[in-house]
This record gives C-alpha cells, sequence and structure tokens, in this order.
C-alpha cells in the first residue's frame, strides 16, 4: 500500500468483489503502473492486518482487459477480467518465469446490467491506455499524457 498512498497518483479507485468469491470485497486502486487490491473489512478503507493479502499487478506484466456479461440474461452484474504473466521466481533457482493470471472483477454497485457495464467499461478504457503505456493523468495534459475526466467525457457521453 506504501506505493499506492500518494491520493494523487490514483487513477480509478473502487470496492469490488473478485470472482467466484463473491463474498469479500477487494478495495482496488488504479496507477499509471500498476492495479493494487487489498480486502476490505467494512468497504471504507482496506484492511492492513495482513501484508500478504496485498495483490499488485504491474502493467508491464498485464496484456488485455476485457468487460463481460453474466451468464443469464436478467443477471444485471458486469464482469472486468484483466489477464497478465506475471513473473515468479523458479524454485531453488534465482531465475524467474512467467506465469498466467486472470482476475475478474465483479461490478454490481447498479441496479440496472447498463450501469454497471458502463463503469466496467470505463475501468477497461483506462487500463487500455495503461497497458499500451499511454500515461493517463486526473488533471490537464503534459507531454504526451492524456487527461482521465476528458477521456471518459469523450467517449462514454449519453446521447438523448
Amino acid at each position: 500500500m506504501a506505493e499506492c498512498s500518494r491520493r494523487t497518483d490514483v487513477l480509478l479507485e473502487g470496492n469490488y468483489a473478485i470472482y467466484p468469491k463473491l463474498t469479500v470485497k477487494y478495495h482496488v486502486l488504479v496507477t499509471n503502473s500498476q492495479i493494487f487490491y487489498v480486502p476490505c473489512m467494512n468497504c471504507q478503507e482496506p484492511s492492513a492486518s495482513k501484508k500478504s493479502s496485498e495483490h499488485v499487478l504491474k502493467f508491464l506484466d498485464v496484456i488485455g482487459a476485457d468487460c463481460m456479461r453474466g451468464k443469464t440474461a436478467a443477471s444485471s452484474v458486469s464482469y472486468l477480467n484483466i489477464y497478465a504473466y506475471q513473473h515468479q521466481k523458479k524454485f531453488a533457482s534465482k531465475d524467474t518465469v512467467r506465469k498466467r493470471h486472470c482476475i475478474t472483477f465483479v461490478f454490481a454497485d447498479f441496479p440496472s446490467y447498463e450501469e454497471n457495464h458502463k463503469d466496467a467499461s470505463q475501468w477497461q478504457l483506462v487500463m487500455t491506455y495503461l497497458i499500451r503505456r499511454i500515461e493517463v493523468k486526473l488533471e490537464g495534459t503534459s507531454n504526451g499524457s492524456l487527461n482521465l475526466t476528458s477521456l471518459l467525457m469523450s467517449v462514454f457521453t449519453i446521447s438523448k
């Protein structure tokens, strides 16, 4: 959590379950370099009890993100899949190998699928830019970086 402690670095933040364990909510933070998630007890702040429960996915290891709908048409949840190949140390060696890792966040904050999908699509869009090494800033644009607010507003405008 120390790397994400500066609030100016956080682009996206929310509390989501991870499929298939829908009972545990995770506090998820997205910065320009990583996705950080930790279980939260009361969904207001992350639990600081165990260092081992902190999870970090670096965008250097992430290869894609995808939004999906639930299995039934009546389901109102939307899923955001993140695909990564993380470096892991080989047993009894100094070498590392890449292991496939897929994490699925469940977006179920809203009563309708359209609202949940819009929220998940916004996260997917930001992550897609970060996977492609395009820096995203919260305010203003400088040196080839994108403004997060204008990026989301230009893509997700509501047409009447």
